[in-house]
């Protein structure tokens, strides 16, 4: 027969177990969570390289059938790098195709799937703007062929008119957002970091002219490691 001081000291004992257990999923939840965000923000930024793959190839295409030179950097224009990919994409010419396979809504093609919060009509990858892309239709094109084929073409942004700034050119002279330091060299044209978009670890996805498709640093982006915004010729 089972005594009821057996009965306190089995119940105790079972409570001491589901207290343990408890602590156990607790301390593998604390050690698993950070890994499975980092692997999602992993596929996150696959996914968002994938695009870039895309629209690299629909870039070599058009340079193809037009003598190598490089479109416009201002993809609001007929001439404008979007609206003259687009159909390099697989797009039909409607007039409005510009921001049909590069801007938000998310649901549309070509929009990094980290950028949630980027307003409807907001293109989510940028030219390199200047050194590569020119500033209009009006500007002397670029031929693609010169580009140092470490110099990036295109990467993650979140503005409506697609273009990223490079500090040298445009250096940082206003803060966006508040803490002190100068972030960005004109509000009234450009984000933060001048457009470009860190939003993968700490980092953004970069189509290079080789057609390589890179993550790189902030770090790596504002001092111009192995020359990615720069081939080193006057524009």
């Amino acid at each position: 027969m089972i005594s009821r001081n057996n009965l306190v000291a089995q119940s105790v004992f079972s409570l001491i177990e589901l207290l343990v257990v408890i602590a156990i999923i607790a301390i593998l939840a604390s050690l698993l969570l950070p890994a499975l965000k980092s692997a999602r923000d992993r596929a996150v930024s696959a996914s968002c390289a994938g695009n870039l793959k895309q629209i690299g190839n629909a870039l070599y295409s058009y340079v193809q059938d037009y003598s190598d030179y490089l479109p416009s950097g201002a993809p609001a224009e007929a001439s404008g790098w979007s609206t003259a990919m687009a159909p390099y994409a697989g797009l039909p010419d409607d007039g409005n195709i510009s921001y049909k396979w590069i801007a938000a809504p998310k649901k549309n093609a070509l929009v990094c799937p980290a950028s949630s919060d980027l307003p409807d009509g907001n293109h989510a990858y940028g030219t390199n703007l200047g050194y590569i892309f020119p500033y209009s239709g009006s500007s002397k094109n670029k031929k693609f062929s010169k580009v140092d084929p470490r110099t990036f073409l295109f990467a993650d942004s979140g503005t409506r008119d697609g273009k990223i700034y490079s500090p040298p050119a445009w250096p940082f002279a206003v803060d966006a957002d508040g803490d002190g330091i100068a972030d960005t060299y004109d509000l009234t044209s450009s984000g933060k970091y001048n457009n470009l978009a860190v939003r993968h670890l700490r980092g953004a996805e970069f189509l290079f002219a080789d057609s390589s498709v890179k993550w790189k640093s902030l770090y790596d982006w504002l001092f111009n490691k192995e020359t990615m915004w720069r081939n080193g010729e006057p524009w």
